[in-house]
């Protein structure tokens, strides 16, 4: 089991592998991006022993009588050893090992973002290598943070945030990948490790010394364990179903109701043009429509659907066969959404309550269903006399669904009823704002709480959770004394 935190974060002597790994190399790459049209500085990077060779060579000074100071900032002229024209006017910085990014001697050039100018310096680059004693080589993708991570400077879980950040597309996911580059998950899960540890020793010490005194290392029953145990079971269980990084990678939003209640209209309000076809014949949508929408820092994955009602089967023709597809793709949907918005008719109320019951009958196998924002929106209230009748109809419905078992009445707690007369675009970008704000309540958007976006550490702490689960089964059944106990902290 300790086994498995290490693998999580630990690099084992990595700084005694680096020379053997990188023997005598120096490489260079570009660390900044350079777009279509250019933009005003480019920075490239070059790392290892040879780094102030290069420099000296594309600036065309004398390596025995210039000396280079450690973080100072130099503009200067970038000379071609090629045929002695200027590359280009640049600002030259040199980081001396292990003061630098990868823990190597390290030269940067911020040079002009140009194309042009980075090919050229490249092409020297390539030239500097075929003639002058240097070896040198263009870097591999990622190939500086791998020198970093072996020189000492980064655990693996920085380099993975670094990574993250990098690629990071909200504040959210940002958020995230700075927590975890000061540190956060690596001190957590080195919590859990030695809190790990201290059971271990614990559980060897009381087989080891039975006979003796030492009233704070012998256990007097497993009891102890298995509350510790179960304490550090519980802590990983919740750092493992945090729900927070499947919200931040992309909501899947879910268009669900009776047929012509609105949904399309809603999809289309929302655009503000015609992404779904809207008429007054049922099952006009039969497949699903997903359309992209983006709304602060949060990103949907919308899905508009069949509208869902009864279909006798022994009376059903083509078009309702076809239209039964779409129904049963409408229905496969609602699971692995995170959001389901629910359009209720008031004018339809047979194929409305239908359609709800389809909804809710799906959650009954589900462990993790109470995480789901669930919406019913009564559409069309202009058109009615009394709209809390409705109301009233749906938290009768969803009340009973309550009483039914425990899993429901979480669920039920979740569901939101609104009304609105008109799914015009001023009312869908208000109920969207709404979801939006019950998005960051309901998943702690704005907490320092970390979430997992590694499989690696997901598998590794499934791994973890199995064996405890089995040590604390093993407890309860009054089958484990310490020395099985210890055999499974060691198999783990």
């Amino acid at each position: 089991m300790l086994d498995t935190f290490k693998n999580v974060f630990y690099n084992s002597e990595t700084s005694d592998l680096k020379d053997s790994i990188f023997p005598n190399e120096t490489i260079y790459g570009l660390s900044s991006g350079i777009p279509d049209g250019g933009c005003g500085i480019a920075v490239v990077r070059v790392s290892g022993r040879d780094s102030v060779n290069i420099l000296n060579i594309l600036t065309n000074k004398n390596a025995d009588t210039c000396s280079y100071k450690p973080r100072e900032v130099n503009l200067t002229k970038l000379y071609s050893p090629i045929d002695g024209n200027i590359i280009d006017h640049a600002l030259t910085i040199y980081f001396k090992s292990p003061n630098s990014y990868t823990g190597e001697d390290v030269v940067e050039f911020h040079t002009h973002g140009s194309k042009a100018v980075i090919l050229e310096l490249f092409n020297n680059f390539v030239y500097i290598s075929n003639n002058f004693n240097v070896r040198l080589r263009q870097a591999e993708k990622g190939e500086f943070t791998r020198r970093a991570y072996y020189s000492g400077k980064f655990n693996l879980t920085q380099v993975e945030a670094i990574r993250e950040l990098i690629a990071s597309n909200n504040q959210i996911q940002k958020k995230n990948s700075i927590l975890k580059l000061n540190n956060n998950l690596y001190n957590l899960y080195q919590k859990w490790t030695k809190n790990l540890s201290g059971i271990v020793a614990r559980v060897e010490g009381s087989i080891d010394f039975q006979e003796e005194s030492c009233s704070d290392i012998i256990l007097k029953d497993t009891s102890v364990i298995r509350n510790l145990l179960t304490d550090l079971l519980v802590d990983i269980k919740s750092h493992i179903n945090n729900k927070k990084e499947e919200i931040v990678y992309g909501i899947k939003l879910l268009l669900m109701g009776p047929p012509n209640s609105g949904k399309s209209s809603f999809v289309n309000n929302l655009f503000n043009e015609e992404i779904s076809i809207v008429s007054s014949l049922p099952g006009t949508t039969r497949d699903l429509i997903r359309v992209n929408y983006k709304l602060n820092d949060l990103s949907f994955q919308i899905i508009d659907t069949a509208g869902v009602r009864t279909i006798s089967p022994d009376t059903k023709n083509d078009n309702e066969t076809i239209e039964m597809l779409g129904i049963n793709k409408a229905i496969d949907q609602i699971k692995s959404s995170n959001i389901i918005l629910f359009i209720f008719d008031p004018l339809n109320t047979k194929d409305s309550m239908y359609s709800l019951s389809r909804l809710f009958s799906e959650f009954n196998d589900q462990d993790d269903e109470a995480d789901k924002l669930i919406y019913i929106l009564v559409g069309k209230i202009d058109l009615i006399e009394d709209v809390i009748k409705y109301h009233e109809m749906i938290r009768e419905f969803l009340s009973k669904l309550g009483e039914r078992n425990e899993k429901l009445s979480k669920i039920v707690s979740n569901v939101k009823v609104l009304s609105t007369c008109n799914l015009n675009q001023s009312s869908v970008n208000y109920i969207m704002k709404e979801v939006n704000r019950d998005i960051n309540k309901h998943y702690q958007l704005d907490s320092d709480t970390l979430f997992i976006n590694e499989q690696r550490h997901k598998s590794h702490l499934n791994n973890i959770v199995k064996y405890i689960q089995k040590i604390i089964d093993l407890i309860d059944d009054n089958k484990a004394d310490l020395e099985i106990i210890a055999e499974y902290l060691r198999y783990s």
